[in-house]
């Protein structure tokens, strides 16, 4: 297992007999001033990994990506987004077996930023056709990731689109600001479900990264790190929605 602590948290584990898991560690950076450029060195013992560099603060281009709210009834499929790190740092990163957890070291917050200038929104219905509209989504947030790697088999493309990603939040649930088509609605079914949307604000946030938090991280990994050629973009829903 490897584990990279900044706010984003890599685990990566390789497979070893229940028996034989032993919970010592190894620091191959703990010598290292510059985390990032030694972790992107170790992730280059792989073929599979191509070497990257990204300017922080610059927006990364995300073409399409469903986010599913299943508690209000709603999905929400964003297009055309830029999404920007800020102030992304690695604070810790070792090696361990399967059985061991990730250490955080002092915390320091990663804020993303998202923009989509038109994303559109499904507000589901019992035996309806969804009602569908669209407008702009802005949101900035402090979030930390944990992706635990199943690289039994190397670091290798397929273990990082394998990767177990979880969010935290430590400041509490962000707000995001809709656009008027949206947000000032009087269709009744938008209406409610925005309402209830914000009365469960934090079970919300929850269901919107178990989504999204999988993406930053190959977001994150693949503009930061090294590029894997893992998609950011999905286009469950075709091509043409109609409004």
């Amino acid at each position: 297992m490897i584990c990279l602590t900044f706010c984003v948290c890599f685990l990566y584990t390789f497979k070893a007999p229940f028996d034989d898991r032993k919970k010592d560690f190894k620091y191959p950076c703990s010598s290292s001033k510059n985390l990032e450029k030694c972790v992107r060195d170790y992730f280059k013992k792989s073929d599979s990994c191509k070497s990257v560099n990204h300017q922080d603060g610059k927006p990364i281009f995300r073409r399409r990506k469903e986010v599913y709210i299943p508690q209000t009834n709603l999905t929400v499929i964003t297009t055309d987004a830029n999404i920007t790190f800020y102030n992304p740092q690695i604070r810790t990163f070792y090696n361990g077996d399967a059985d061991s957890k990730c250490r955080r070291g002092r915390t320091h917050r990663l804020r993303v930023n998202f923009y989509s200038s038109y994303s559109y929104f499904l507000f589901h219905q019992v035996a309806k056709e969804p009602i569908v509209t669209g407008d702009y989504v802005n949101g900035t947030k402090p979030l930390i990731l944990t992706a635990i790697i199943p690289a039994g088999d190397g670091i290798t493309k397929d273990s990082m689109e394998n990767a177990r990603v979880t969010a935290y939040l430590p400041t509490g649930y962000p707000e995001f600001v809709i656009g008027p088509k949206i947000a000032k609605s009087t269709n009744p079914v938008i209406v409610n479900t925005l309402k209830s949307l914000k009365a469960n604000g934090p079970t919300a946030n929850l269901e919107i990264f178990l989504t999204e938090a999988p993406n930053f991280f190959l977001m994150y990994l693949q503009n930061y790190i090294c590029d894997f050629g893992i998609p950011l973009s999905t286009n469950t829903w075709g091509n043409t929605i109609h409004v």
